[in-house]
């Protein structure tokens, strides 16, 4: 599938329409991301040549993000571009009556190595692409919500229970009860914002994987940590199909919109929904706040953990980022009892009968990524397609005791930090940026690795794979 036209019905709104017919909305987050214009390039017979799609009535809209990266490119190789410096391009590009312009030349400069004095047509393609991507940073690249259009029927729906016309609702019908309780009952990221709740700050998140069933602001007080109180307001904001076997009989989607739970643990409680979910089970807060030893898995033959001799102080978290989630480890502790999401820990279950053979780390778009020891870039290659569209990309780095693969992070990271395949790293190292899957794919193998590998039910081990619960445990205590 590929997106052939795009327009803007309204203010913070794109919809794409696709080569097969459907439509997939985006709202919120930055301008430049909903067009796919990292550059917020105006729209014009330039960007039409370079692959636009659309326009949202000033700038261009692409149809994807490398497109609109290469069209940066592109421009610095026009005209009026390719006899003029870095600072008198980025001059014309961002001018001063809109822009501080001088500050702009000096950051590009800063992100690229290039001097404010170097001919932009005389660089070398990789320093123009290098380029592009400093724009994309400086002009503030942050992914909003993306999902398909719904039926006209679902968005009148929306309206009459007080939500976002453009809300995500599903074109079929599904059994709420069960695909709410299924969810709510684990309540993994909730009580993982939960925990991060302190002096009545709100914490918003989504549930993982793509679901986005209900949105949640939980708010909480944290006077005794043996037994927090917390308020949680949870909110529907769309529904979607959820993934796996569907529920039968299938029924009508109830109005009604919202759970309230004023307790010291968590149930979400149906207060307006014709479904009764007061038998759901209560987790208790404060195991989440001080978890127990991850499991060993699978039971019958658990693959060794990756352990590392360098002291915790000297490891560094694998990201920079301020999410809310941002210190989670998703695993199942000795008393099976699930932290975070079971969609993200080691040996998660995927389609097709596939384990997921990481942990995804929470982070949002364009965070950096920091090498955790000290090591050696071993490979770097294409990973895995975001629903974005972007071409994710695995880093293979070597380290005293075993190999980190930093999975799913942006295919121009090495030309943002300037390393290659062999250069040695330092530990706390920027090395890479966060892909438009917004988390860290991490990885562990035994030395020598330098490719990924995959398991699926039924198969031999795969023979360099490692368990990284423990190690990202230890490593988080610091």
């Amino acid at each position: 599938m590929s997106y052939i036209h795009a327009s803007s019905p309204k203010r913070g709104v794109v919809v794409f329409e696709s080569d097969d017919g459907t439509e997939t909305i985006r709202e919120g987050g930055s301008r430049s991301w909903r067009n796919n214009n990292p550059g917020n390039i105006e729209d014009g017979r330039f960007t039409r040549r370079s692959g636009s799609i659309g326009t949202d009535g000033r700038f261009a809209i692409f149809p994807d993000e490398t497109t609109g990266l290469r069209s940066i490119s592109r421009l610095l190789l026009t005209a009026p571009y390719k006899k003029l410096t870095l600072k008198q391009a980025i001059f014309r590009y961002a001018p001063s009556n809109e822009n501080d312009a001088e500050a702009y030349a000096q950051d590009v400069s800063h992100r690229t190595g290039i001097g404010l004095g170097d001919i932009v047509g005389e660089l070398a393609d990789d320093q123009r692409d290098r380029i592009a991507e400093a724009i994309q940073i400086h002009e503030g690249w942050h992914a909003g919500r993306e999902y398909p259009k719904p039926h006209e029927l679902l968005t009148e729906l929306g309206e009459d229970v007080g939500q976002s016309a453009s809300a995500p609702l599903s074109e079929e019908p599904i059994t709420l009860a069960e695909q709410l309780g299924s969810i709510i009952s684990t309540m993994s990221d909730k009580l993982a914002a939960a925990a991060a709740a302190r002096d009545g700050r709100q914490v918003p998140l989504f549930f993982p994987d793509g679901i986005e069933l209900i949105q949640v602001s939980l708010q909480g007080s944290f006077g005794d940590p043996k037994m927090p109180s917390l308020t949680a307001s949870v909110t529907i904001s769309g529904l979607k199909r959820f993934p796996g076997p569907q529920s039968e009989p299938a029924q009508p989607e109830p109005k009604a919109s919202h759970f309230r739970s004023d307790t010291d643990l968590l149930p979400v409680e149906a207060v307006e929904f014709e479904e009764d979910f007061s038998a759901l089970e209560s987790v208790d807060l404060p195991s989440l706040m001080a978890p127990g030893s991850p499991k060993g898995v699978p039971a019958d033959d658990p693959f060794p953990f990756a352990r590392s001799d360098t002291p915790v102080g000297n490891r560094h978290w694998p990201l920079r980022t301020k999410h809310p989630l941002r210190n989670v480890v998703s695993y199942t502790t000795q008393r099976n009892q699930i932290v975070g999401s079971a969609g993200r820990m080691f040996l998660g279950a995927r389609p097709k009968g596939r384990y997921h053979v990481a942990i995804d780390l929470y982070a949002y778009e364009n965070d950096e990524v920091l090498a955790c020891e000290d090591g050696t870039i071993v490979a770097f290659y294409p990973f895995y397609p975001s629903k974005a569209g972007e071409m994710t990309y695995a880093l293979l780095i070597e380290h005293a005791a075993f190999v980190i693969n930093y999975g799913e992070v942006k295919g121009t990271s090495s030309h943002t930090y300037g390393w290659k395949v062999g250069d040695r790293i330092r530990s706390g190292q920027p090395i890479a940026r966060v892909s438009s899957t917004a988390m860290t794919h991490f990885e562990t193998y035994v030395r020598g690795t330098v490719r990924n590998e995959q398991w699926y039910r039924g198969r031999p081990h795969p023979p360099h794979l490692l368990n990284p619960t423990a190690y990202l445990l230890e490593t988080l205590s610091a």
